[in-house]
């Protein structure tokens, strides 16, 4: 745990709010993240992310943090692709799980390595640049 929070502390320093925590009933451990990043010089909305650990975490198979948008919602970022140029349809690499969407931030590359055991960082990592593109695109109304 503590090494969880020292690579959060070092990837986010004063760049985001963030915060960590225990549910109540199943006592995961949660981060939650509320960053703007900025995509092509400019400043995106607010994000507000939550990250939320898998009970049996740390596992080698997949990712074992889940990254859930809170705010923009699903129902927010399909409105934002509605009213945008961007091809309708299923959003890539959002997974439907039994606690809503999450960002898929497992790595293809790693799922046969010994040595990766996903973390709050680099789950963070993999849903900002997901979060980039998708901004990117609606920044970029030809994509």
């Amino acid at each position: 745990m503590r090494a969880e929070i020292m690579a959060m502390h070092d990837f986010l320093g004063s760049s985001a709010e963030y915060s960590y925590g225990f549910t109540s009933g199943s006592k995961k451990m949660f981060w939650k993240v509320d960053i703007c990043p900025t995509v092509a010089g400019k400043q995106t909305r607010k994000w507000i992310l939550l990250l939320v650990y898998d009970d049996d975490h740390p596992h080698v198979y997949g990712g074992s943090v889940k990254v859930y948008s809170v705010s923009p919602s699903h129902e927010e970022i399909m409105e934002l692709i509605s009213k945008s140029k961007i091809s309708h349809g299923e959003i890539p690499h959002l997974i439907l799980d039994p606690a809503g969407y999450c960002i898929d931030t497992a790595v293809q590359s790693c799922f046969n390595s010994n040595n990766y055991i996903s973390s709050a960082s680099t789950n963070l990592r993999i849903a900002l640049r997901w979060i980039n593109l998708f901004e990117l695109a609606l920044l970029d109304r030809k994509i």
